[in-house]
């Protein structure tokens, strides 16, 4: 299965389970709009149907690479959740970087539960804290490369998730994603966390 990259940014049902508004833009520069379940679009298991979590966030909405050309992706929301636009629209042109495979939103997945469910404010004053979150990135990251996971691809699913904590103005989230990108592109001083031996230019 792969996913479509989309922005979660408004709320339009607030009651279990909660629906929300996202958007994306296509190859021609056309934006389309969902109207989704939360738990459908959201890999953050703490994302409040009570208007408390920050919005915009990153969306991801299942779905089937039709063909490819170049870099353009025909992709189709019908399955598995017959997914549709505001307009009736499920089949989409847009360029391959909005779309991910199935290892790289488990690797969203993970790092996303990471960030849920630890309080990442603490780590300037917990280094102890920060090792083990750090190890238990650098474990994730050594899973998605065996499961055939590139650098590039992992590097650039990851930025998403920096740019969005940067939007939001975030600093400690942003941060701790910063330094997961370093891990990524090889620039740490301690090879044990080493996981791709090529230094990725970005």
């Amino acid at each position: 299965m792969n996913y479509l990259m989309v922005n979660i940014f408004d709320y339009s049902f607030e009651y279990f389970p909660g629906y929300a508004v996202c958007k994306f833009t296509d190859a021609f520069g056309k934006t389309h709009y969902f109207n989704e379940k939360i738990p459908i679009i959201s890999t953050l298991k703490t994302f409040s149907v009570y208007k408390n979590t920050i919005l915009p966030q990153k969306g991801y909405i299942a779905g089937e690479i039709i063909n490819t050309k170049n870099d353009i992706i025909n992709f189709s929301t019908l399955k598995p959740w017959h997914i549709e636009t505001n307009k009736n629209i499920n089949i989409f042109c847009v360029h391959e970087n909005k779309v991910i495979s199935e290892i790289e939103y488990i690797l969203i997945k993970k790092i996303n539960h990471i960030i849920d469910n630890n309080d990442i404010k603490i780590f300037d004053n917990n280094c102890c804290e920060y090792i083990r979150l750090y190890k238990e990135i650098n474990k994730i990251l050594i899973d998605y490369k065996n499961s055939k996971g590139t650098q590039r691809k992992a590097y650039d699913t990851i930025m998403e998730l920096y740019k969005l904590y940067n939007e939001q103005n975030i600093e400690e989230k942003f941060d701790f994603i910063a330094d997961i990108l370093d891990m990524i592109v090889g620039n740490i001083g301690n090879r044990e966390y080493l996981i791709w031996e090529e230094y990725l230019k970005t």
